[in-house]
C-alpha cells in the first residue's frame, strides 16, 4: 500500500480545485470571489456547491472540505484511493514514483421529482439511531443550551438533542457496535493519514433530523469550540438535509400558524417560546420543495437581521408565490441578530 506523507497530502490538496471539478466533469461559474456549481453528488436544478480558497462546500447536504475530501465524496471512495486519484490525474509523484489512475463512477444522490426527496437520501438509520440513543448532553452542551441560550429543557429533551465531548472516544464507541467498513461506507467515519476519524472532530451538539413520519434521516452537528463560521455545522456527507422538525406538521390544523426559522437553535428557541416551528439549515435548503406539506398553514418566516437574511426571505417568498402560497415576514427587534438571541435576552 502506498504511504502518503504529510508533504504528499499537502501537495495533493494544493491542486487547483477548479481543475479537479473540470476533471470530474462539473462546470462552474464565477460569482464575486467564489465559484458556484451544481453539486456533483446531487441532481441539482440550481447550483448548491460553492468553491473558495481551494475548498468546497455543498449547501444542500452540508458536506465540504479540501481537494481529497471532494474526491472521496464524489466517488464514494476511501482516503488512500482519493489520494491515488488526485496523484494520477495531475501527474504528482508519491514517494518518487508515479501512480496509475483508476476510473470511478460518481456516487450521486437523486434529489429530483415533485415530492420532497426524503426516502431517497436517508442515512444509515440503525447507526444514526444508536448515536441518538447514547449521545447524552455534556456539561458544555448544557451550558450552551440552558445557560447561554436559555432554551427549554423539555423542548431539548423532546427533540432528542445530544452531544459529543471527545471525538476519539466516540470513534471507539461506534466501533464496538458496528464494523468499520460500514461506518466508512456511510461516511460517519473516514480514513485519513492519521487513521480512522469521526466526521465530527470537535465537541459539538447533535441535532437529529426526522422526516414527517418520524423516521430518522440525518444528524447535524453544531461545534461548541471557536471555529470559522463555515465549519460550525456538519452533517453526514451525501445525505440531504431536510427541513428541521418536519413531524410537527402532523400536529397542525389547516390555517394554523407555522413559523419557519433560519437555523437550528432559532427553531429550538421558537419551540421553547410555544410556537409551532420548523427550521431551514443551509442557504439552499429549498422551502419550495416542501410546498405540498406546508401550504395548508399560515406561514411566517423569521430571518436573521442582516442583508443575507432579508435576501433569503425575499427569494423564498418569490418561489412560493409562483404556487400561490403566501409567506409572511416575521419581525425581530433590530437590536438582535436572530430570534435565538432575542429569545435568550427576553425570556421571562
Amino acid at each position: 500500500m502506498t504511504h502518503y506523507s504529510d508533504s504528499d497530502i499537502k501537495r495533493l490538496n494544493e491542486v487547483d480545485i477548479r481543475k479537479v471539478l473540470e476533471k470530474v466533469g462539473i462546470e462552474y461559474s464565477a460569482r464575486a470571489k467564489r465559484y458556484r456549481c451544481p453539486s456533483p453528488i446531487h441532481e441539482d436544478k440550481h447550483p448548491s456547491m460553492s468553491v473558495k480558497d481551494n475548498r468546497w462546500k455543498c449547501f444542500s447536504c452540508g458536506a465540504g472540505g479540501n481537494v481529497i475530501s471532494l474526491i472521496m465524496t464524489v466517488y464514494g471512495i476511501d482516503f488512500p484511493a482519493a489520494c491515488q486519484w488526485v496523484a494520477a490525474n495531475f501527474n504528482i509523484s508519491i514517494g518518487n514514483r508515479n501512480v496509475r489512475a483508476k476510473k470511478y463512477n460518481i456516487k450521486k444522490i437523486s434529489t429530483t421529482g415533485e415530492k420532497a426527496p426524503i426516502e431517497q437520501i436517508i442515512g444509515d438509520t440503525e447507526v444514526l439511531q444508536h448515536i441518538v440513543n447514547n449521545a447524552a448532553l455534556s456539561p458544555l452542551a448544557q451550558e450552551f443550551l440552558y445557560a447561554e441560550r436559555r432554551l427549554s429543557e423539555d423542548v431539548v429533551r423532546s427533540m432528542r438533542l445530544g452531544s459529543i465531548s471527545n471525538p476519539f472516544h466516540f470513534v471507539r464507541f461506534l466501533q464496538q457496535r458496528f464494523p468499520v467498513e460500514r461506518l466508512l461506507k456511510n461516511r460517519i467515519l473516514y480514513s485519513n493519514v492519521c487513521g480512522i476519524s469521526s466526521i465530527w472532530t470537535a465537541p459539538c451538539i447533535l441535532f437529529p433530523f426526522y422526516d414527517i413520519d418520524g423516521k430518522l434521516i440525518n444528524i447535524v452537528s453544531r461545534r461548541l469550540d471557536e471555529c470559522e463560521p463555515k465549519d460550525k455545522f456538519r452533517s453526514v456527507a451525501g445525505v440531504n438535509t431536510i427541513p428541521y422538525n418536519l413531524p410537527i406538521l402532523k400536529t397542525l390544523k389547516q390555517g394554523e400558524t407555522l413559523c419557519i426559522m433560519e437555523g437550528l437553535t432559532d427553531t429550538i428557541a421558537a419551540l421553547s417560546n410555544g410556537w409551532k416551528a420548523i427550521g431551514l439549515h443551509g442557504c439552499t435548503n429549498r422551502l419550495v420543495d416542501y410546498r405540498d406539506l406546508i401550504k395548508p398553514f399560515h406561514l411566517v418566516y423569521y430571518h436573521d437581521n442582516d442583508d443575507a437574511g432579508r435576501k433569503s426571505f425575499a427569494q423564498r417568498q418569490e418561489e412560493l408565490k409562483q404556487y400561490f402560497i403566501p409567506l409572511d415576514e416575521g419581525m425581530i427587534d433590530k437590536h438582535y441578530k436572530d430570534f435565538s438571541a432575542y429569545y435568550a435576552a427576553n425570556r421571562a
